[in-house]
């Protein structure tokens, strides 16, 4: 029973982390466009002057696990040095409908998604599949 809640847990703890490796919106506050480069120069110094609000202890892990990223993928040469930051990142933006259909409707979520989301389909299968562990582990928790 421990290990069935710890694993719950765990997993809405990941789900509030999916935005860990978005950059933190600095262009919000600038008219400036920030290259990779630049995001990996940046400390909680610069970041302060720039938009004149403090980081939080979420904030630094978030750059942290940023940068990492970010190093991982210029090692690699998936992205250049002097690429938009947006765009090497590549923000995931989590879809609420497939997650519901892939907790609520389980396998039958999919093919709903699969008929009803467009193009990028990838934040809404990985929303579904999110949604499908979820409400698994749940039924497996309530069913015990």
């Amino acid at each position: 029973m421990k290990v069935n809640i710890l694993s719950a847990v765990l997993i809405l703890f990941v789900i509030g982390n999916l935005h860990a490796i978005n950059p933190i919106s600095i262009e919000a506050h600038t008219s400036t466009i920030f290259t990779v480069q630049d995001y990996l120069d940046m400390d909680y110094k610069e970041y302060r002057e720039i938009t004149g609000s403090k980081w939080v202890l979420g904030d630094r892990l978030k750059h942290k696990a940023t940068k990492r990223y970010l190093e991982y993928q210029l090692k690699q040469n998936r992205i250049e040095a002097y690429e938009d930051l947006n765009q090497a990142v590549g923000a995931f933006d989590f879809k609420w409908g497939a997650f519901f259909l892939g907790f609520f409707l389980n396998i039958l979520g999919i093919i709903l998604v699969l008929l009803f989301y467009g193009s990028p389909r990838k934040d809404a299968l990985v929303s579904w599949l999110i949604g499908f562990l979820i409400g698994s582990v749940g039924i497996g928790v309530f069913l015990r």
